[in-house]
Parts: C-alpha cells; sequence; structure tokens
C-alpha cells in the first residue's frame, strides 16, 4: 500500500504519526497492546511507502518479564547534589539502561503492514474491512496472527498512542524568510505554534529535500540529531521544538537564535568585549556542557562555530556528531573527517571519544573565545596540529586570558585523560571565581543571568601575559578538519 493512498480521513486519526522512522517508536510504545499508525520507508532508492502499525506485543512466556523490567527500569539516580565522579557514573548508568532498553523493544515492538485489498483493510490477510478504524475497533478484541520473517508473531490493539508534543502539523508553521541551503535542505525564519500553549514562536525551520537514497540518509541523521535535542532543556543548550512529520516535505524545528554562531561575533566584536564578557561567555558553555554530559551525551564537536550567542545568552548546538555515552569508539577502518583543533591526544591516539574529550574541547573553545574567533594552533597546518598533540602538547594562550582561568586550563583541563576535571567541576570552579550561581539556583523567572547584566556590575581585573598564538583563519569547517584513519 503506497504512501500516496493514505487518506484524508486516516491522516486526520490522532494516532497517524505519518512519516516518523523507526528508531523513534519505542520511546513511545512502553505499554503491551499500545500501537500506532505510520508511513514506513521500505525500499530507499525506490521510494515505495507502506502504511504500517507498530505494536507493542506481549512478553514472549518463555522469557523472565521480571528480569528484563528490572534491568531497564534499575538504577535510577536520585535528586539533590552529587560529585563529580558521581555525576559521570550516573551518565554510564543510564546509557548502559538505555541499551537494555533498546534490546528488550528489539524483541518487543513489532510492525504489521495494512494491506488494502479489493478496498477492504486487513493485516493478517484473512479478516478484511471496510475501514481502518473498523479493522483496528476488530483487533482490540480479538488477536490477528502476522507472519514476520517465517514466524507467527500475534497483534492486539487495545491502546492507541497519539501524537506527541513534539510532533507538529504542518498548518503549525508559517515559513517566512529563506536563510539558506543546508546538507539536509532549505533553512528557513518562520513561526512556529506551540502546541503546549498555542503561542507563536520565532523558529529556524530546516525543509528535508529530495527522496532519493543519499537525501534519505541525512534526513535519517537529522533526525538521530533532533531524538537527541528534544528532551534537553536548558537555558544554554539550544532547544528543539520538534519535528512536522504527517506529510512531504519533513520539518525540523528548533530555536531562532537571531545573533548566529559565536565564531561570526568573536571576529566581528569580540575585542570590544570587556573581561567579565568573556568570562560569562565561558560560564554559560561550560553550564550548557555540564548539562549535556548529565543527560549522558557527549557531544565530539565542541567549537565556537557550533554555539549560538544573540549577545546575551550563549547556547550550545548542532548536535550532528553527538552521541551516547560514556564512550564512542571511532569503528575500525573508519576514515572520519575530524576537528583536528579540538580534539583531544587520546582521540588521535586510541580513536576514543568520552566525557573527557569533550572537557578538552571545551579547553580548546575558550581558547577561541579569549583569541577572538581564531582557531587554536593558529598559524600551524593540520600535519603540524597532530605532531603536537601526538607530543603530549595543547594549545596556546591568548594574550589577556584571565589569569585564573589560564591556571585553570594548564592544571585541570590540558591534561591527560585520566587526570582531567569533569564539566562538574569546571562549573564549580567558574562559580566560585566569577561569583555566580549556576543556572539550577538561579529563580525561574531568570533562567541564567546575561553577559550585559554581569558586565554592567563589574570591574575589569588583572589579566596574564600567557604567551599568543592569535592569527587569521579560514571560517570555512572543513579547512579545519583532518581525516583520521584507523584502519
Amino acid at each position: 500500500m503506497d504512501g500516496s493512498l493514505v487518506t484524508e480521513e486516516i491522516r486526520i486519526l490522532p494516532f497517524y504519526h505519518g512519516l516518523l522512522p523507526r528508531e523513534d517508536i519505542s520511546d513511545l510504545l512502553r505499554r503491551e497492546g499500545q500501537f500506532l499508525l505510520r508511513i514506513s520507508e521500505t525500499k530507499e532508492d525506490e521510494g515505495e511507502k507502506t502504511l504500517v502499525i507498530s505494536f507493542r506485543r506481549a512478553l514472549d512466556p518463555t522469557i523472565n518479564r521480571q528480569s528484563i523490567e528490572d534491568k531497564v527500569k534499575s538504577g535510577r539516580s536520585g535528586s539533590g547534589k552529587r560529585s563529580t565522579r558521581r555525576t559521570i557514573t550516573s551518565g554510564t548508568k543510564k546509557v548502559d539502561r538505555e541499551k537494555e532498553k533498546m534490546e528488550a523493544d528489539k524483541r518487543l515492538i513489532k510492525h504489521a503492514i495494512v494491506h488494502l485489498v479489493n478496498n477492504r483493510y486487513t493485516i493478517d490477510q484473512k479478516e478484511s474491512f471496510e475501514t481502518l478504524l473498523k479493522l483496528i475497533e476488530y483487533h482490540s478484541r480479538r488477536d490477528a496472527v502476522i507472519n514476520e520473517r517465517g514466524k507467527q508473531i500475534s497483534c492486539r490493539l487495545e491502546y492507541p498512542v497519539i501524537r506527541q508534543s513534539w510532533e507538529y502539523e504542518h498548518s503549525d508553521i508559517q515559513l517566512e524568510k529563506k536563510l539558506g541551503n543546508g546538507e539536509f535542505g532549505e533553512v528557513w525564519k518562520g513561526k512556529i505554534r506551540r502546541r503546549q500553549d498555542g503561542k507563536w514562536v520565532n523558529g529556524a525551520i530546516k525543509l528535508s529535500k529530495g527522496e532519493n537514497a543519499a537525501s534519505k540518509k541525512k534526513r535519517k541523521e537529522v533526525m538521530l540529531e533532533i531524538r537527541m535535542m528534544r528532551d534537553l532543556k536548558h537555558p544554554n543548550v539550544v532547544h528543539a521544538y520538534g519535528v512536522a512529520v504527517l506529510q512531504n516535505p519533513i520539518y525540523i524545528l528548533i530555536e531562532l537564535v537571531s545573533g548566529g554562531d559565536l565564531q561570526k561575533f568573536l571576529k566581528n566584536k569580540g575585542r570590544n568585549q570587556k573581561s567579565k564578557e568573556k568570562r560569562l561567555l565561558v560560564f554559560h558553555a561550560a553550564c550548557g556542557i555540564e548539562y549535556i554530559h548529565a543527560n549522558g551525551i557527549i557531544h565530539r564537536d565542541l567549537a565556537a562555530r557550533n554555539c549560538l550567542y544573540d549577545g546575551r545568552r550563549l547556547r550550545i548546538s548542532d548536535f550532528g556528531l553527538s552521541v551516547k555515552g560514556p564512550t564512542y569508539e571511532i569503528p575500525s577502518g573508519g576514515n572520519q573527517r575530524l576537528p583536528i583543533r579540538w580534539l583531544s591526544p587520546e582521540v588521535l591516539t586510541e580513536g576514543k571519544f568520552s566525557f573527557e574529550s569533550d572537557v578538552w574541547a571545551f579547553g580548546c573553545l575558550v581558547c577561541e573565545i579569549y583569541a577572538n574567533g581564531e582557531a587554536p594552533y593558529d598559524g600551524k597546518t593540520n600535519s603540524e596540529v597532530k605532531e603536537i598533540l601526538l607530543d603530549n602538547g595543547k594549545p596556546g594562550l591568548a594574550v589577556g586570558m584571565w589569569k585564573k582561568l589560564a591556571t585553570f586550563l594548564n592544571d585541570g583541563i590540558f591534561l591527560p585523560e585520566r587526570d582531567r576535571a569533569s564539566m562538574r567541576g569546571v562549573v564549580d570552579f567558574l562559580s566560585l571565581a566569577i561569583d555566580i550561581p549556576r543556572p539550577d539556583e538561579l529563580h525561574s523567572d531568570d533562567e541564567t543571568r546575561t553577559i550585559a547584566s554581569i558586565a554592567a556590575t563589574t570591574t575589569t581585573t588583572t589579566t596574564s601575559t600567557a604567551p599568543s598564538e592569535a592569527g587569521t583563519i579560514n571560517s570555512s569547517g572543513h579547512a579545519l578538519l583532518i581525516p583520521l584513519n584507523l584502519g
């Protein structure tokens, strides 16, 4: 059944989720008997679409229900203050629980193809119905038996799962001005009608392009990125509103930050910033990264070009390379283009990313802030940078960097992996040194103190005379990448 045959009667069903990919289904189908309706793209190159009912089936009686549920539910961390090491451990346990959950979901979540035979709907080739609703109503009381790779699977449709708060209708979006083009498709400025309160807000809207295999691969990557972002709610992390996938083109909906990326701001206006303003940029970045790590995510691409700044607040953005931690190893034989100037030594020698490698990259981001957008190791080739890292070297610090911060970078961040501070420790240091509370200690109506408000109440303090490696760089991200072949 081709997706073009989805009628308006089907499309308006609250449990119809359009082109929502299979990877999103497991978070929605958590209870035996839950189901939803969606379009599945079965053949990437040919663009063939099929209407399917995704459902969570009963546990196989030979599987120990308690052991699976215990693995999924165990290890929940408590609330309250935690030490640095416990923060990292909590992230690790969270990832382990998610892996256990994925294994259980693979066994229990199945997909029944909806066939249209002689204008009647069926999922088992036995019972057929005039309408899809009649089919669902019938199989809410009687099991269907579907065939999956020669195995008989029992299917009962008891609890429809309606569209979530992050699943938008296309009517909730108004395109206003095209901002440019990306690998995923066009990028527009527009209005988004928030699901929770109906309020129209400014947003950045990415439109998918094309139906070929390459476009679908990129769309899958972007959907993975938005899946990682949508549960992140922090003043120093860019907010993802959600997706609109009921029809083509698919829309990706994120917060619009008017000022653009931090690197461009620093190059244009960084020299005019007061010392306290730069410190607050560093603090905002640290708070955002700490929050990301607490959610078990390794960013893998921290740099000024991947931060957004509107003159008031910095936000961590661009989760295209992000993965669930606590570690990620580059596949053997892989040849990936990586941002060499922000990499920690162990990424080069072992091909391993971790929370600690993000901490090193944060240190490089600090160097960018104080060098007004110039890349670490400026004036050196990528090959020279690689040699420096393999020889246990580190980036040079810009002239004028705050002395306390310069000391902390050398003594707490640009160190071997096992000796590096955690982001929790970084934020604790900055909070005390700058005398500003962490975002979670501020009032709800003042999520994070802005750069301007802090700078207006403070004066510049003594700076260090750290040697500079400043210079001008090509702002193109590709100019800063180097292939890494671990084969």
